[in-house]
């Protein structure tokens, strides 16, 4: 994947507002992950979330944000960076 082509998206992705669920920081990060790899790990949350509360409940019922993202990306053998 060309870094241009991944540096316009967030580009335009930039110029517009930020709406959970459509353009959010998850489905940004998403959007690079399925740029690069194919898989869009958020496919079955895109637009199933409208606001901050909405994203924040659904992170919390799959056990928190790395235990959510362990989940979505464990069928690649990747696993998101803990510190």
């Amino acid at each position: 994947m060309d870094e241009f082509v991944i540096g316009q998206h967030l580009g335009r992705s930039a110029q517009g507002p930020m709406v959970w669920g459509k353009s959010d920081c998850a489905i940004l990060a998403a959007d690079v992950w399925m740029m690069v790899t194919g898989y869009d790990p958020m496919a079955d949350l895109r637009g199933a979330y409208d606001t901050r509360w909405g994203y924040l409940q659904i992170v919390r019922n799959e056990g928190g944000f790395l235990a959510s993202a362990t989940a979505r990306l464990d069928h690649m053998s990747a696993r998101p960076f803990d510190g």
